[in-house]
């Protein structure tokens, strides 16, 4: 699958040179058929002789024909090379455009063609490539470095979606560090626990990516060569899906065990990605299924909808008066000159001296005091707004909670949340709002 790719993108890097339509042929009609044959015959040769699995390409040819596969393989390998060179291009002008390098020197190399040349970066790959080849010397050593590379860049697209999580989302660090613990946990550190789960993804996105385009064609009615090539490709990468999924759904070596219920092993396998994948799926229809019933409640409008309301003005407050109330006093005289104070007692030995203030800063405003002798928040506000919502039924009440911001985060931790629960209590009521007047602690 990798040589596939990298093969077409090598093609389509030639594209400027002989146009869309030879690069289309010469893929479909040579190179997708080739690597068909190759890879497939490969495998019926290893089935019938399994001792030909130590150089399966070399082995499926004649002996005569030895030293002229070598020169195709070599040959290969220099155009093959072209992806390594666009892509290493590609990487360089992000890094530049980023800021992570300074300008390189481009050189154009056509007069006629967008073909051009890096020196340094055509100058590192060489470094490079004769470094690896000092060094390691054999193709099999070659394979470590290749780990290497390949768990490389697993680091760095975990990074990366750290990153996208932490800027773009938002996501609290513990959410994350929890998610990572459970996956480091539940495969033990091994990389290659995970690609039972990479394949079944890959392949279930190459069959659902091809189905789409089968879908697309089908419904404009294009019964072309397009939508021939998207269902072939949707045929194979869906067979192989269905080979994947089941010959891995559940790993059976001992080596495989994720953990144990009780003297039931779990094993790992595919099942875990088409698991997370099926949560996805119905919680993705779930947010899917509440945005339609919400437009569907939002675009209709009752006759009568639109009448003008009643409005209760009711102002929370504790048993000291101080200027934040006051201040919300004034913003509660400013919504209706009919607004109330309303103050639940826990000690009615500390009543008259709420009242002694009362008269001194609260105005006109009538003060309510309503007893609770559980020393309960909750039940007597909730009591006398029902109360209040059953005198009239066109009335809407606007509940004024005032509140103090701390100069430091911590010292939240020193007073307690009565507003926090009151709004959480209050904000699925109907036909109550909810209103925080803020004041501000210097030191």
């Amino acid at each position: 699958v990798v040589l596939a790719v990298t093969g077409a993108e090598a093609l389509y890097a030639d594209r400027g040179h002989f146009g869309a339509t030879p690069i289309r042929l010469g893929w479909l009609g040579i190179a997708f058929p080739a690597l068909m044959l190759n890879y497939l015959g490969q495998a019926a040769m290893i089935l019938h002789d399994p001792s030909t699995a130590s150089n399966p390409f070399f082995l499926m040819a004649p002996h005569w024909s030895q030293y002229p596969m070598l020169f195709l393989a070599t040959a290969a390998t220099i155009i093959a090379s072209q992806a390594a060179i666009s892509g290493s291009f590609s990487v360089a002008k992000q890094a530049v455009q980023l800021g992570f390098l300074p300008r390189l020197k481009v050189l154009h190399t056509s007069k006629t063609e967008g073909q051009i040349y890096v020196p340094i970066v055509n100058l590192g790959l060489c470094i490079g490539v004769i470094a690896l080849t000092l060094v390691f010397r054999s193709a099999d050593k070659l394979g470590d470095i290749y780990g290497v590379a390949v768990t490389g860049t697993f680091i760095l697209n975990t990074i990366l979606f750290v990153a996208v999580a932490r800027l773009m989302w938002r996501t609290a660090r513990w959410k994350l560090a929890l998610l990572a613990g459970l996956f480091l946990v539940s495969f033990g550190g091994e990389t290659h626990a995970l690609l039972p789960l990479y394949t079944v993804g890959v392949f279930i996105a190459f069959t659902l990516s091809q189905g789409g385009m089968v879908s697309r064609w089908w419904r404009q009615r294009q019964f072309g060569w397009r939508l021939i090539i998207n269902l072939i490709g949707c045929t194979i990468t869906g067979i192989v899906l269905v080979v994947v999924a089941s010959s891995k759904f559940w790993v059976t070596t001992p080596a495989a065990t994720l953990f144990r219920i009780g003297t039931l092993p779990v094993q790992e396998g595919a099942w875990i990605a088409l698991l997370l994948m099926s949560l996805l799926f119905l919680m993705f229809r779930g947010i899917h299924r509440h945005y339609q019933i919400f437009d569907q409640q939002m675009a209709v409008i009752p006759a009568g909808y639109d009448r003008p309301f009643k409005h209760t003005v009711i102002v929370l407050v504790p048993s000291r008066i101080h200027r934040g109330i006051v201040l919300a006093l004034n913003y509660a005289r400013s919504l209706s000159p009919d607004a109330l104070a309303v103050h639940i007692s826990f000690d009615p030995s500390r009543e008259q001296r709420l009242r002694d203030a009362w008269a001194a800063h609260g105005g006109d405003t009538p003060l309510l005091i309503l007893d609770s002798p559980y020393r309960t928040l909750i039940g007597p506000l909730l009591r006398y707004l029902d109360a209040a919502e059953n005198v009239r039924s066109d009335d809407i009440i606007t509940v004024i909670i005032p509140e103090f911001v701390p100069a430091r985060w911590w010292q939240h931790f020193l007073h307690n949340a009565s507003g926090w629960l009151i709004r959480l209590i209050l904000f699925y009521r109907r036909d109550i709002v909810l209103a925080s007047v803020r004041y501000y602690l210097d030191e």
